[in-house]
């Protein structure tokens, strides 16, 4: 996913000391815009925010990719369990809406060859009618496509994958392209992002408009149901275990550092008989997902993991989507 790396406001972070949950809150919360940019050795992803709300997030982990709120839980999760080095960089208020909608472009023109079509005079054209989208640009020479990037016929920034590391912004690479798909051939295609998904206000799948759309009480419903559904199974397939209170308190102790909203002696959560109490400031996020994951640790630690995820995909199918994000990610 390529961003503008031209302001950056912290590089180089690393989840081993950032807390990932926290972090996203504070943007959400912020009136910056910008993306904050997740990478490991195997996983790599973009949250994009503005004025107080996150508007777009992609992530792909092990071959899989996650879009929406699927995509703030994945990273949550892996970040907890691996190091991942975290960027961020602010954007133009005014660009915000083209970068986070950059894997939306939609083709207008395919397949324009060299012999018919000169780079120069696309580009001209992209100019002329204030296109906001791409151009890919394929050179007849064993490499991977080079991509122009347009912002309403402004040339915003290029890439080449066989020799920038990162998006620049130079017009000696347009030069560059044009001679070098005059030498040896190639083509083009034009992609446009649709003008509501960079003109729009708000987008219905933002983090924040879900949460806004969904009550306290509902939330810690859903919790209460998501600890019920461990009880019932370490209920009915293990024999001799400890009460099931102890079990979650156990975790929860052990995972004070982590989670010191969760801690018992803290008395600020508490379950019982399908019931959950929270008096704390954790964010409902943060508070479902560190649940959810302890739940997990204790059904892995039964060997009831796969059991549990498969409850808790039940639950999630029987909760409308604006209560998706509140599911730890499974």
């Amino acid at each position: 996913m390529l961003i503008p790396e031209t302001q950056p406001v912290f590089r180089g972070l690393s989840s081993y000391y950032i807390d990932v949950t926290k972090l996203l809150e504070h943007f959400r919360l912020s009136d910056a815009t910008g993306c904050i940019r997740f990478s490991s050795s195997d996983a790599n992803g973009v949250v994009f925010y503005s004025k107080n709300k996150i508007i777009n997030q992609f992530f792909s982990a092990a071959g899989k990719k996650y879009f929406g709120n699927d995509a703030i839980s994945a990273l949550v999760r892996i970040a907890e369990v691996r190091e991942c080095k975290i960027d961020i960089y602010s954007i133009e208020e005014e660009q915000i809406l083209f970068w986070a909608n950059l894997s939306k472009a939609q083709t207008l023109y395919d397949n324009l060859t060299t012999d018919l079509t000169d780079l120069g005079k696309l580009v001209r054209k992209v100019e002329t009618e204030k296109i906001t989208g791409i151009i890919e640009v394929s050179i007849k020479n064993g490499t991977k496509p080079a991509l122009m990037l347009f912002y309403q016929g402004l040339l915003v920034g290029t890439h080449r994958p066989w020799v920038d590391e990162q998006l620049t912004n130079d017009n000696s690479v347009v030069d560059y392209l044009q001679r070098e798909t005059s030498r040896h051939g190639g083509s083009f295609c034009v992609k446009t992002i649709p003008v509501d998904e960079v003109t729009a206000e708000s987008q219905s799948n933002t983090v924040s408009d879900r949460e806004s759309e969904v009550t306290a009480a509902e939330i810690l419903t859903m919790v209460g149901e998501m600890i019920y559904a461990l009880e019932s199974l370490v209920s009915e397939r293990i024999k001799g275990h400890d009460p099931f209170s102890l079990i979650l308190r156990k975790k929860f102790i052990d995972k004070v550092d982590v989670y010191p909203f969760l801690d018992p002696f803290a008395d600020e959560f508490a379950y019982g008989e399908r019931k959950v109490r929270f008096d704390g400031d954790a964010s409902p996020v943060e508070l479902s997902h560190a649940v959810g994951r302890c739940l997990l640790e204790i059904a892995d630690d039964y060997r009831l993991k796969v059991d549990l995820e498969r409850e808790f995909s039940r639950l999630r199918e029987h909760y409308p989507p604006a209560m998706h994000v509140f599911f730890p990610d499974v």
